[in-house]
């Protein structure tokens, strides 16, 4: 992605795009905790996922390396996912890891009643995986998964919420990934002829 994103690149979407709705901002914010193009992950280190919790309201506790490298696992098993289809299905390996991070511990809060939201059961890791996985069943029975995409350019990998009236959204930003993938392509026209 062509924009400065810092240390919390999950704040921003490339050209303005809005944020995914609702608790899918979540997962959308989660999967875009690493920058593929700089080579920057904010779940490097301890800290760095202690401060993505942190930001949004995820009591993580004291985190260990083990459960860092948890996260991050689950992370890619995740970004894996949302990238599958019916021609190309998510491996068994992937859908057995978010369902082991999905038993960490949910509950439901009613305290902005009548609306409901869901909340680590616990402190720890665990419990906030098990929040994660627990969204995208959600927006797999709302159906809002769907539009969640990570972009095609395979050097950026970012995830964003696809707003199409049909689905059709390939790149988080038509200006920076679609333009370039345009360009490799007519410059491998151009070198063919």
């Amino acid at each position: 992605m062509g924009n400065d994103l810092g240390p919390t690149p999950w704040r921003h979407q490339p050209s303005d795009r809005p944020h995914a709705p609702g608790s899918l901002r979540l997962v959308e914010a989660f999967l875009n905790t690493v920058n593929h193009e700089r080579h920057d992950d904010s779940l490097a280190t301890t800290d760095g996922l202690t401060a993505w919790c942190t930001e949004f309201g995820l009591d993580a506790g004291q985190i260990s390396e083990e459960a860092r490298a948890r996260a991050v696992a689950v992370r890619e098993a995740l970004r894996r996912v949302v990238c599958s289809s019916a021609a190309d299905p998510a491996s068994g390996a992937d859908l057995a890891s978010l369902e082991e991070a999905s038993r960490g511990g949910v509950a439901i809060s009613l305290a902005a009643w009548p609306s409901t939201g869901l909340v680590a059961g616990a402190p720890g890791v665990a419990s906030v995986l098990a929040v994660l996985v627990a969204v995208v069943h959600e927006a797999r029975l709302s159906g809002t998964l769907l539009r969640l995409r990570v972009c095609g350019n395979d050097g950026c990998r970012w995830a964003f919420y696809d707003r199409s009236r049909n689905l059709t959204a390939t790149w988080c930003s038509m200006t920076i990934c679609g333009n370039r993938r345009k360009v490799r392509a007519y410059r491998g026209r151009k070198a063919a002829t």
